[in-house]
């Protein structure tokens, strides 16, 4: 999913929480956009290094950048942060609850959103790389594609 996706889902998480004492939510919005916020950045690297322009919104190409960027040390933080390895490792960090739940309901989200073929998350990571996921990422279903082109022809209208 997207950074807006992770960030209403751990809303839900912070105010479980901490109620309406926002300030409080700053380690879950953490843990639920890290491995993104990490892992993107090292992906838009790699892309560079690779020839290619950086890519904010997805589409086909970046389904099948997978092929080129896989084996590369630019996944590398990637493969790491949307690992269910690198949990006990929080727990042994002493990072707080909320932090390591939202952490984990990123990993959780992206294992139903992305597909198995190409993102799909390798929940074993580094022992296995096996991915695990659904038939399709989530920028190839209808309502994101659709959302995409009104975003688009907003943009288009009003700014350009």
């Amino acid at each position: 999913m997207d950074f807006f996706t992770h960030i209403i889902f751990v809303v839900v998480i912070g105010y479980l929480f901490h109620g309406t004492q926002i300030p409080l939510w700053i380690p879950a919005i953490i843990g639920a956009v890290l491995p993104d916020l990490i892992g993107e950045t090292f992906y838009q690297i790699g892309r560079i290094a690779k020839g290619k322009k950086i890519k904010i919104l997805y589409d086909e190409e970046v389904s099948g950048s997978h092929a080129y960027l896989g084996n590369s040390s630019f996944l590398f933080p990637y493969n790491l942060l949307h690992s269910f390895v690198m949990i006990p490792f929080l727990f042994l960090f002493l990072l707080p609850i909320d932090f390591i739940i939202a952490y984990t309901s990123h990993l959780l989200l992206d294992l139903f959103s992305h597909s198995k073929k190409t993102w799909g998350v390798m929940a074993f990571w580094p022992f296995s790389k096996k991915r695990f996921g659904g038939e399709e990422d989530w920028w190839q279903w209808r309502v994101y594609k659709k959302l995409k082109s009104l975003f688009k022809s907003f943009i288009i209208n009003n700014f350009l």
